[in-house]
């Protein structure tokens, strides 16, 4: 009776269709886990331009009740859209409404009805 040392055919190739579906299975949870950072990148630049424009109302930009504008805005490495509204929402209050787009895509929108003063 003769000794054999080694695989066959059929354990190599099981072996290679296990180790090629867990290697998919990684680069599928990385990819994921990439455009999924970059959206949350999006967002949070999107957040810190309402921060932004929120504080500059106050101090050196004011817009007018029953107005809206929107212009371009540079940030990190993207150009956003930014639509902004004023508009009366009750006798004694005003509706601020800033919204942030990035290549015809809602990134985020901030509404607040505030007193006017």
């Amino acid at each position: 009776m003769q000794l054999r040392k080694g695989f066959s055919l059929l354990e190599v190739g099981v072996s290679i269709l296990i180790l090629s579906i867990a290697l998919l299975a990684i680069f599928q949870s990385l990819s994921f886990n990439n455009s999924n950072l970059e959206l949350m990148k999006k967002k949070s630049f999107a957040r810190q331009i309402i921060i932004n424009r929120i504080s500059s109302y106050n101090f050196i930009d004011p817009i007018r009740i029953n107005s809206s504008r929107s212009f371009n805005y540079e940030f990190g490495s993207y150009t956003f859209l930014v639509f902004e509204e004023m508009s009366v929402a009750g006798p004694n209050e005003k509706q601020i409404t800033i919204r942030i787009n990035l290549n015809d895509e809602v990134i985020s929108e901030y509404k607040s009805i505030v007193a006017n003063g």
